[in-house]
């Protein structure tokens, strides 16, 4: 399984470099529903637009996958729609023969930052097919593999920053402390009220 490759602001990061050093406390940082969309796609759904569960291309008869991602924000929660579809059966001829579904599946959290890391909580997945041998790994999947592979550590990428760049800057700058006290969620928009003490010497 990928190990946390979508990262939601590391692309924005050497911004926020500059931004921390020079910025007052209470910065605000904006994360955008089509920017998420966009690292969900070349991320994640990789394969053809798709991400499979099980199986691959080269098995059409016996696998599933989960394809164009949708993204927004809204009411305090983070949604991600995705269209499921699978099959499990035996190919004959030019079709399949079995069990198969075909449904869109939608998650839905709240942005939360927790020990250091932005992570999704409260995690609700609705639209299932109610086939069991489907939905099993659907709900895995949206409820503990994706939440994984978005969850962020704020924290340590920016200490391991602020050290990777201190032969740039004529002056030591150290991480105290990084609080996120306010996470707004609307309008397909994450607003993040970071807070930071930093220690410049």
């Amino acid at each position: 399984m990928m190990r946390s490759i979508v990262r939601i602001l590391c692309r924005i990061t050497p911004i926020l470099m500059l931004t921390f050093t020079t910025a007052h406390a209470g910065t605000e940082i904006r994360i955008h529903a089509s920017a998420i969309q966009k690292i969900l796609e070349t991320e994640v759904f990789r394969e053809n637009g798709r991400y499979y569960l099980f199986g691959d291309a080269s098995t059409p008869c016996m696998s599933a996958f989960l394809s164009d991602p949708v993204v927004s924000m809204g009411e305090s929660r983070l949604r991600i729609k995705t269209h499921f579809y699978g099959a499990i059966g035996r190919e004959i001829g030019e079709n399949c023969v079995g069990l198969s579904e075909d449904f869109d599946a939608v998650m839905t959290g709240i942005p939360v930052y927790r020990q250091g890391a932005l992570t999704i909580d409260s995690i609700e997945v609705t639209g299932l097919s109610g086939n069991p041998k489907f939905d099993e790994y659907v709900i895995t999947f949206l409820k503990q593999e994706l939440p994984a592979m978005i969850e962020y550590k704020l924290k340590d990428e920016i200490r391991k920053l602020l050290i990777d760049n201190r032969d740039r800057i004529p002056f030591r700058i150290d991480l105290l402390t990084i609080e996120i006290p306010k996470i707004q969620v609307l309008d397909n928009q994450m607003t993040l009220l970071v807070d930071l003490g930093l220690d410049i010497r």
